[in-house]
């Protein structure tokens, strides 16, 4: 193309080929990444039974309902289904069908099977896009500190010189046995609890949890819970759920796509656990009284043999005589406890006590504790072994469901229930993609009327920007498009546009100063950079702020607003510069209208 050539050409306006392959590679990355997002998803039901399946049979259970795909291959198949509508009855149906089997609900993409071998995956919808349910959990850190005291009462009193420990409030009153040495005892105290505080009281000694080892008690029980209700949900077949901290002592969890939160409801909120200890016929120091599986009169070791924390398997099934029973695998320092044990007291009896935590009628978290089995040793025993007495197969299954997840060291309480149906997620995803279009149509009108030839080039920029900033949000772990976060979509969009109006109108400004155009765009974008530079930054750590201390739908908003920055820059500084240069960067004409 001609240019109009009064002085010598303006040597300006050149970008470096790494920054044109840089936008060419995120372009073509962020862009595929963004496809599967808008293809969407089906619902898909994956099936793990106890014997080999068939697709012709699966289609015959199902009736009428609408398959859009279906495999099967031995034990496992796999059913793509048309309409979401028709996903909870169809889980239900398998279930009651198919005995044992794992019947897991979950999403398939739509895009196309070459996207999906590349890895590209659709962007997670939250709950008020897709529908869902939401618990709050509160955790009570107290019972976790209250159960350390305990231990370390017992462990005391069977490992030290002392005549009774007796516990006080928060802490321990120790008083040693008459004639040994009171030092000597505080010394063994702080090696064994360096970081508890000690102090005398009178010919005892008061030994509590510090304030600082509290906290540290207290932040690890709060992500033991984390990750074992992350683990309980796995076992449940749900694969999009979040599970995050909500504040000091509470948890929350977000299920998309479930509609009837029975199940999930019944395995977050449990806090069984199993502990096995010694039993005698008799009281003794060291025991405590107990009702017997028929009630009668048992006393237990007061410190188990082996707790929940070492058990790495639990499999549900039936003995010889048809009864409910648990197949339980442990670690192997579970397993040198237990076979130590048992190799010592062959002959004695253990029982296996179930613990559950339960709220009163006042509000108050009591522990509730029964024997479910008292078996006589009769050699030592492995890793691998059976408990019985559990009562119905049901039990047996959620039992062995909370063993795989692991124990809770701290009780938890559903505080808070809430459940969003899909037809009001779909509504919202209608409203939140019109208001994104509406305002796109707005901005891209406005700039192609009011900067003309540049301003096409904007709006390249700008549908350019939508697509990555979709990509992006696809590939960042953990990202989840909720509600306020199409409203960050839109404000990025406004923010896009925002970078380019400052750029053109500097690059007018210093048209009217007499300057060529090929000067005004080299020193129109060097001079909007830094101010767009320092506008952006200051919202990004605004968008950073939101993120850190919001919850849910703010960091939504927080994400989709801080990548779009990422991205609006990126695309309306070089991506807009890669293009203009390349046709207007050297033209020396003064005096033109943009």
């Amino acid at each position: 193309m001609p240019y109009p050539r009064g002085n010598a050409p303006v040597l300006i306006n050149r970008l470096a080929g790494w920054k044109y392959a840089v936008l060419l590679i995120s372009l073509v990355l962020l862009t595929l990444s963004a496809l599967p997002t808008l293809f969407g998803d089906s619902p898909r039901i994956a099936i793990t039974a106890k014997a080999p399946v068939s697709a012709s049979a699966l289609k015959a259970l199902l009736g009428e309902v609408e398959i859009t795909a279906i495999k099967a291959s031995g034990n496992q198949a796999d059913i793509v289904l048309a309409n979401a509508s028709d996903a909870l009855p169809t889980q239900k149906a398998l279930k009651a069908a198919l005995p044992g089997a794992t019947v897991v609900l979950d999403q398939q993409s739509k895009a196309p099977i070459w996207l999906q071998e590349l890895g590209m995956r659709p962007i997670h919808l939250g709950l008020d896009l897709r529908g869902g349910v939401q618990f709050i959990l509160a955790v009570d850190t107290q019972a976790a500190l209250n159960a350390q005291l305990s231990s370390a009462r017992d462990d005391i009193s069977e490992m030290m010189d002392v005549a009774s420990v007796q516990l006080s409030g928060q802490a321990l009153v120790i008083h040693p046995r008459h004639g040994s040495s009171l030092s000597q005892l505080q010394q063994r105290l702080t090696r064994q609890y360096p970081k508890w505080q000690q102090r005398l009281d009178g010919d005892a000694i008061r030994l509590a949890i510090s304030d600082q080892e509290q906290q540290s008690q207290v932040q690890l029980a709060m992500d033991q819970t984390l990750g074992i209700m992350r683990s309980r949900i796995n076992e449940l077949g749900i694969t999009e759920a979040a599970v995050m901290r909500d504040g000091k002592e509470r948890i929350r969890i977000e299920i998309p796509g479930v509609q009837d939160p029975t199940a999930a409801r019944n395995i977050i909120g449990a806090t069984a656990s199993l502990e096995f200890r010694q039993a005698f016929t008799g009281p003794g120091a060291g025991r405590v009284p107990v009702n017997g599986e028929q009630g009668q009169p048992l006393w237990l070791s007061r410190k188990p043999v082996l707790t929940g924390s070492h058990i790495i398997n639990a499999r549900s099934g039936v003995d010889d005589m048809g009864r409910p029973q648990v197949s339980i695998a442990v670690d192997s320092q579970g397993a040198a406890q237990i076979g130590d044990f048992s190799r010592q007291h062959v002959g004695d009896a253990m029982a296996t006590l179930f613990t559950e935590y339960q709220k009163s009628a006042e509000g108050n978290t009591v522990k509730t504790s029964r024997v479910i089995n008292v078996a006589t040793i009769q050699s030592a025993l492995p890793a691998s072994f059976r408990i019985t007495g559990i009562g119905s197969q049901q039990q047996a299954q959620q039992l062995s469901l909370l063993l795989r997840a692991g124990s809770l060291t701290a009780p938890v309480t559903i505080i808070a229930q809430s459940t969003l149906g899909p037809s009001l997620g779909s509504e919202n995803i209608h409203n939140g993609l019109m208001a994104l279009s509406l305002g796109l149509g707005t901005c891209l009108l406005f700039v192609a009327l009011w900067y003309r030839r540049f301003g096409w080039v904007a709006n390249l920029a700008l549908v350019a920007n939508l697509f990555m900033l979709l990509g992006l949000m696809a590939l960042v772990p953990g990202s989840v498009l909720t509600l306020p976060g199409i409203a960050g979509l839109v404000l990025t969009v406004g923010m896009a546009v925002d970078t380019n109006v400052l750029i053109f109108e500097r690059v007018k400004e210093l048209l009217r100063e007499g300057k060529s155009l090929g000067q005004s765009i080299h020193l129109g974008y060097d001079n909007a950079f830094r101010t767009i530079l320092d506008a952006n930054l200051t919202t990004l750590i605004t968008a950073i702020i939101l993120y850190g201390l919001g919850r849910g739908p703010v960091q939504g908003f927080a994400i989709s607003l801080g990548l779009g920055l990422l991205t609006s820059m990126l695309t309306g500084i070089l991506g807009t510069r890669a293009i203009i240069n390349p046709i207007w960067g050297r033209d020396n004409r003064k005096g033109v209208k943009i």
